[in-house]
C-alpha cells in the first residue's frame, strides 16, 4: 500500500497532500510490487481519500512549493529512484512534508 504523507487533523493542507499523492501515483513502476492499485485512477482515488486530513506537517504549501515537489517526484520516478517516490519527504523540494521539529524522512 502507499504510505501517504497524510493523517493530520489539519485539513487545510489537503490540496498539498493531494498534489503530492497524485505525483506519486503517476509513478506506478515504483509501487508495482507493493500495492494493490492496478491502474493510476485507483491510486488517485485512494490518494484523495487518504488526504482528507492533509499532510502530517500541516503545511499548506505554496503553488511554487507544490510544483517543485511534484516535479522532483516525477524526476525521481523517471530515473527509477523509487525510494524517493515512496518517501517524498526525503526530497529537498518536498521538505515541507516533514513535521516541524522532526527528522522524519531524513537519513
Amino acid at each position: 500500500m502507499l504510505a501517504t504523507p497524510s493523517c493530520s487533523d489539519d485539513a487545510a493542507s489537503r490540496a498539498t497532500c493531494e498534489a503530492v499523492e497524485r505525483a506519486r501515483c503517476a509513478q506506478p513502476q515504483c509501487f508495482a510490487a507493493g500495492t494493490a492499485f492496478g491502474i493510476a485512477e485507483d491510486c488517485a482515488s485512494y490518494a484523495v481519500d487518504a488526504c482528507r486530513g492533509g499532510t502530517v506537517s500541516g503545511v499548506v504549501a505554496s503553488a511554487e512549493q507544490q510544483r517543485a515537489c511534484t516535479e522532483a517526484i516525477s524526476a525521481a520516478g523517471a530515473t527509477s529512484t523509487c525510494t524517493a517516490v515512496r518517501t517524498p519527504s526525503s526530497l529537498p523540494a518536498c521538505a515541507f512534508l516533514v513535521p516541524a521539529g522532526s527528522d522524519a524522512g531524513r537519513d
